[in-house]
């Protein structure tokens, strides 16, 4: 069982006192899936429910409900699928492999301008990277640590990379739950 205060360091960044009361656990998520969650995406699904971090940052718990289970499903169908055929199109702007390729990026936020993956080095295991592709182009750029560490680092501005051009730290330190 993951720890709700796993997220707890990003909870209290965001000044965020809910939780989810997740109505999936997470065997049923990963069998739906076909593939393991990494247990920092387990801890912040299981401390925010879907909503935008910031405001802007836009996330999907899948323990939450069948409904986001399903919402997640569909946003990763479509995210990987405009991948590949852009891989198709312009492999150099595509230069990792997708899900349900193994390494393979695994998308698990999305904002106006930007994609978030996780890295999946087999069905079980991430690499403890983050990946995040600005939308418009082919700057990639990772990050080394968990969904939560990165999280509080680009939206406090202490993380900063050229495809991270817009300015997520000057928005509000809050969560928008949906």
């Amino acid at each position: 069982m993951v720890s709700v205060q796993a997220a707890g360091r990003l909870a209290e960044f965001l000044n965020w006192t809910g939780s989810v009361a997740g109505e999936l656990s997470w065997a049923e998520v990963e069998e739906a899936m076909g593939f393991a969650f990494p247990e920092d995406f387990k801890a912040v699904a299981a401390t925010f429910p879907t909503g935008a971090f910031g405001g802007r940052i836009y996330f999907i718990s899948p323990i939450q409900s069948a409904d986001s289970l399903g919402m997640f499903k569909d946003r990763l169908e479509i995210t990987i699928s405009s991948f590949h055929e852009g891989r198709e199109i312009l492999p150099d702007y595509f230069p990792h492999r997708f899900h349900p390729e193994y390494p393979g990026l695994i998308p698990w936020a999305v904002d106006d301008e930007h994609a978030y993956f996780w890295n999946a080095v087999s069905p079980a295991e991430p690499d403890g990277k983050i990946f995040f592709l600005e939308n418009t182009g082919p700057d990639w750029g990772a990050y080394e640590g968990s969904i939560e560490d990165f999280l509080i680092d680009i939206l406090s501005g202490s993380f900063t990379h050229p495809g991270l051009y817009s300015n997520l730290n000057e928005k509000p330190r809050m969560y928008d739950e949906y």
